[in-house]
């Protein structure tokens, strides 16, 4: 009934889940928005609606057009071809390609994996092992089903 979170042994609860940052994610997006946090991880939601949208800006895919179901915790996935995968992480890298308004946050994103290894893959994990050998020079990420992306920001290569 306990499990080691960020080395220290505490009660199992929902937040230390793999998936709690997307749900805070989502959340965060119902507040921002003034929208109801109730029924947040439904496909029909508008904070899923907006995350497909940006989906579909790195992916260059229609997302509402694509494939989906619900993952393990609850919420919406797309189902995108390797391939665009690649894509989208190739643009999280060098910033080309991408709307404006999404530079200042993939900006972000990537400092805070470089300061804040843990957060971001979690205890032991292979994104946390080369974030913390790598900082932001490599950054990999883990999904469902083994698939696993990563993105060089100096060549500008996305790997899926």
């Amino acid at each position: 009934d306990y499990l080691e979170v960020m080395e220290y042994k505490k009660p199992a609860r929902r937040a230390y889940n793999c998936c709690s940052g997307n749900h805070a994610g989502f959340l965060t997006l119902c507040k921002t928005y003034k929208e109801s946090t109730q029924n947040y991880r439904l496909y029909s939601h508008p904070a899923q609606r907006r995350w497909f949208d940006i989906v579909g800006d790195f992916t260059d895919l229609h997302s509402l057009q694509l494939p989906w179901g619900y993952d393990g915790c609850g919420i919406p996935t797309l189902a995108i071809p390797l391939q665009r995968l690649a894509k989208a992480y190739a643009r999280f890298a060098t910033l080309d390609e991408i709307p404006e308004q999404y530079k200042t946050a993939v900006e972000t994103l990537h400092l805070a994996i470089a300061e804040n290894p843990t957060m971001f893959g979690g205890t032991g994990e292979l994104p946390t092992t080369i974030a913390k050998t790598l900082s932001s020079k490599l950054i990999v990420k883990n999904g469902a089903e083994g698939v696993y992306i990563a993105s060089l920001p100096e060549l500008g290569y996305g790997i899926a």
